[in-house]
């Protein structure tokens, strides 16, 4: 996994890195890992997934204008959870441009993503501050979508929140409509 931490913020109730390890060849993946300080004991954990156009900062509040996020993962580490921001590919045109080179491999940049997300917890199933027994996993929007696909495939995370993703997939990807968005006519080429 050859882990990097490089510190990314602290106080008296937390500690946050960015955590970077190695995925394939010399790809890497990025995550914030927060956690509490003062446990006697592991921490949960909480695996917090951004949407799209966002990012790992913003789970903990930074650069949130609209407070989407509300800094759930900074009130969860203050709370005494460990948590994990996975970084995603954030804007539609690069996850397309992704979402391509990875299919020439017979792959897909879903995949990709959901075993980055996997391997963080192969390192964090590594710290004793973490109880990767009681891991769980948040997600919103483009996040949403990940915990959904992700839950099932990854028997560690034993629950899961998925947020603003749940939509009528048929519509949502195919069938214009003036109440919502459909995939077909933006720039989403990557769902």
């Amino acid at each position: 996994l050859d882990p990097v931490l490089d510190l990314w913020y602290e106080d008296d109730r937390i500690s946050a890195w960015w955590v970077t390890i190695g995925l394939l060849g010399n790809l890497q993946g990025r995550a914030i890992l927060a956690l509490p300080k003062g446990c006697e004991h592991p921490a949960p954990l909480v695996i917090a997934q951004h949407g799209i156009g966002s990012s790992p900062e913003r789970v903990f509040g930074l650069d949130d204008p609209s407070d989407i996020y509300k800094s759930y993962g900074r009130r969860l580490a203050e709370e005494g959870f460990a948590v994990v921001a996975p970084m995603n590919v954030t804007q539609g045109p690069p996850r397309a441009r992704q979402e391509r080179l990875c299919k020439l491999l017979g792959k897909t940049l879903w995949g990709l993503e959901i075993y980055r997300t996997r391997r963080l917890l192969d390192y964090l199933e590594t710290r004793s501050e973490i109880d990767i027994a009681r891991t769980a996993m948040y997600g919103i929007s483009l996040g949403g979508a990940y915990t959904m696909f992700t839950t099932p495939l990854e028997p560690r995370i034993g629950s899961a929140v998925i947020c603003a993703w749940f939509n009528h997939r048929r519509n949502k990807m195919a069938v214009d409509d003036p109440r919502y968005s459909c995939f077909l006519s933006v720039n989403e080429e990557h769902i």
